[in-house]
């Protein structure tokens, strides 16, 4: 969080400067929520809302998820196979080998 400082010279040969916060221009952030946000920006609430996770088995979770096509799952199960001679020497290349 930044804040305005007004710098104060007195007379003489080499300039002295003292800091003080400036009031002017003070800008106060909000939380999402609309909450007194606290050092990470938001509430206590919202913090505790983003720190409980779903507790369960995330492949059961993936298997019951129906906005993937089956055919995504089939091909992650699948063994796949070698990259052409051509494919595999530019790839190799690019990669340092």
């Amino acid at each position: 969080m930044s804040s305005r400082f007004t710098i104060h010279y007195k007379r003489g040969n080499t300039p002295q400067k003292s800091l003080s916060p400036s009031r002017r221009g003070l800008l106060q952030r909000k939380c999402a929520c609309g909450g007194t946000p606290g050092l990470t920006g938001e509430c206590e609430e919202c913090r505790k809302k983003r720190l409980q996770r779903k507790i369960g088995n995330p492949a059961s979770e993936m298997r019951n998820d129906s906005s993937v096509p089956p055919i995504v799952h089939e091909v992650i199960r699948s063994g796949g196979e070698p990259l052409d001679p051509n494919t595999r020497e530019f790839m190799q290349a690019r990669f340092g080998y």
